[in-house]
């Protein structure tokens, strides 16, 4: 399965855990030899929260995509939470997987943080 996901700790949204979107491989967008959701992080996030004002953004997050020549997942995730790359593996039931780092999918708090690197 492939898609984008969150892990959000939010006492302002009452929410805490994963929020995602797995999708089947077989319904996947294929992009050269990597298969992936065409649904983004905004959709999921204003789908679950649709009055809010606080921005997806905001949260640490990632992606996983399939790639079908190393038949293997692909996790990429918020450095802040990477140590969760395990459940996110089992969530989306990736058996074979590496993890990487993507300037795509940095929270506002470790984008905070890369301002005074």
């Amino acid at each position: 399965m492939v898609g984008p996901f969150f892990y959000i700790n939010s006492w302002k949204l009452n929410f805490r855990g994963f929020l995602y979107l797995a999708e089947p491989n077989e319904n996947a967008e294929k992009q050269l030899q990597f298969l992936t959701s065409r649904v983004g992080h905004a959709q999921i996030f204003d789908k679950r929260f649709p009055n809010t004002t606080i921005e997806y953004f905001d949260f640490p997050r990632g992606r996983v995509v399939f790639d079908s020549e190393e038949v293997r997942h692909i996790i990429y995730i918020d450095n802040c939470i990477r140590e969760k790359a395990d459940k996110v593996a089992e969530i989306f039931d990736a058996k074979h997987y590496i993890v990487e780092k993507d300037e795509h999918y940095v929270c506002k708090n470790c984008m905070d943080d890369k301002i005074w690197e």
